[in-house]
Protein backbone atom coordinates (compact mmCIF):
# COMPACT_ATOMS: atom_id res chain seq x y z
CA UNK A 1 0.00 0.00 0.00
CA UNK A 2 1.45 3.61 -0.67
CA UNK A 3 1.11 6.62 1.20
CA UNK A 4 1.23 8.87 -1.95
CA UNK A 5 -1.97 8.83 -4.35
CA UNK A 6 -1.42 7.41 -7.84
CA UNK A 7 -1.94 10.48 -10.89
CA UNK A 8 -3.03 8.47 -13.69
CA UNK A 9 -2.49 11.78 -16.34
CA UNK A 10 1.06 11.85 -15.33
CA UNK A 11 3.55 9.00 -16.52
CA UNK A 12 7.49 8.62 -15.40
CA UNK A 13 8.98 10.28 -18.13
CA UNK A 14 7.19 13.35 -18.79
CA UNK A 15 8.52 15.94 -16.80
CA UNK A 16 5.68 17.77 -14.39
CA UNK A 17 5.88 21.18 -15.38
CA UNK A 18 3.67 24.13 -12.79
CA UNK A 19 1.37 25.83 -14.38
CA UNK A 20 1.43 29.70 -14.77
CA UNK A 21 -0.91 32.46 -13.91
CA UNK A 22 -2.18 34.12 -17.95
CA UNK A 23 -1.64 37.70 -16.21
CA UNK A 24 1.85 36.97 -15.49
CA UNK A 25 2.91 35.34 -19.60
CA UNK A 26 3.72 38.03 -21.46
CA UNK A 27 4.44 38.20 -25.62
CA UNK A 28 6.83 40.15 -25.30
CA UNK A 29 9.22 39.56 -22.63
CA UNK A 30 12.35 41.78 -24.03
CA UNK A 31 11.16 44.98 -24.59
CA UNK A 32 13.15 46.98 -27.13
CA UNK A 33 15.58 49.47 -25.26
CA UNK A 34 14.44 53.08 -24.84
CA UNK A 35 16.73 55.57 -26.56
CA UNK A 36 17.88 58.35 -24.76
CA UNK A 37 16.93 61.63 -26.12
CA UNK A 38 20.05 63.49 -27.71
CA UNK A 39 23.08 62.72 -26.96
CA UNK A 40 25.96 63.72 -23.75
CA UNK A 41 28.34 66.26 -24.59
CA UNK A 42 31.27 65.30 -25.42
CA UNK A 43 33.83 65.93 -22.07
CA UNK A 44 37.53 64.44 -22.93
CA UNK A 45 39.02 67.92 -23.98
CA UNK A 46 38.40 69.11 -20.28
CA UNK A 47 40.13 66.08 -18.74
CA UNK A 48 43.85 66.73 -19.91
CA UNK A 49 46.21 66.03 -16.80
CA UNK A 50 48.59 69.21 -16.35
CA UNK A 51 51.91 68.03 -17.86
CA UNK A 52 54.19 69.05 -15.27
CA UNK A 53 54.66 68.46 -11.77
CA UNK A 54 55.60 71.84 -10.78
CA UNK A 55 52.15 72.96 -12.39
CA UNK A 56 49.83 70.31 -10.78
CA UNK A 57 51.02 71.47 -7.76
CA UNK A 58 50.48 74.88 -8.22
CA UNK A 59 46.90 73.50 -9.08
CA UNK A 60 46.67 71.95 -6.06
CA UNK A 61 47.65 74.18 -3.70
CA UNK A 62 45.32 77.02 -5.18
CA UNK A 63 42.37 74.47 -5.26
CA UNK A 64 43.26 73.57 -1.52
CA UNK A 65 43.17 77.47 -0.75
CA UNK A 66 39.96 78.35 -2.99
CA UNK A 67 37.88 75.17 -1.02
CA UNK A 68 38.91 76.13 2.23
CA UNK A 69 36.55 79.34 2.00
CA UNK A 70 33.76 77.32 0.52
CA UNK A 71 30.63 76.14 2.62
CA UNK A 72 30.79 72.44 2.97
CA UNK A 73 27.72 71.91 4.99
CA UNK A 74 26.17 70.23 1.84
CA UNK A 75 27.27 68.57 -0.62
CA UNK A 76 27.87 70.38 -4.22
CA UNK A 77 26.05 69.76 -7.23
CA UNK A 78 27.93 69.36 -10.71
CA UNK A 79 26.96 72.58 -11.90
CA UNK A 80 28.51 74.19 -8.71
CA UNK A 81 31.84 71.79 -9.12
CA UNK A 82 31.91 73.26 -12.55
CA UNK A 83 31.48 76.88 -11.62
CA UNK A 84 34.03 76.35 -9.08
CA UNK A 85 36.73 74.57 -11.34
CA UNK A 86 35.77 77.68 -13.81
CA UNK A 87 36.60 80.04 -11.43
CA UNK A 88 39.94 78.54 -10.22
CA UNK A 89 41.39 78.46 -13.07
CA UNK A 90 40.22 81.82 -14.23
CA UNK A 91 42.51 83.33 -11.05
CA UNK A 92 45.20 80.70 -12.21
CA UNK A 93 44.92 82.42 -15.97
CA UNK A 94 44.99 78.24 -16.87
CA UNK A 95 42.83 77.12 -19.86
CA UNK A 96 39.50 75.56 -19.71
CA UNK A 97 41.21 71.68 -20.72
CA UNK A 98 42.59 71.51 -17.01
CA UNK A 99 39.04 71.77 -15.82
CA UNK A 100 38.85 68.13 -14.58
CA UNK A 101 41.86 68.27 -12.88
CA UNK A 102 40.94 71.21 -10.95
Amino acid sequence: MSIAQAQADVSDDQPIRPEFPQETLQDDDDPLPVRKKGRRRSTTHLKIVPETLELRERVKRAAEEYAAILDRSRAFTRDELEHHGRELLNQLQLPEKYLGFS
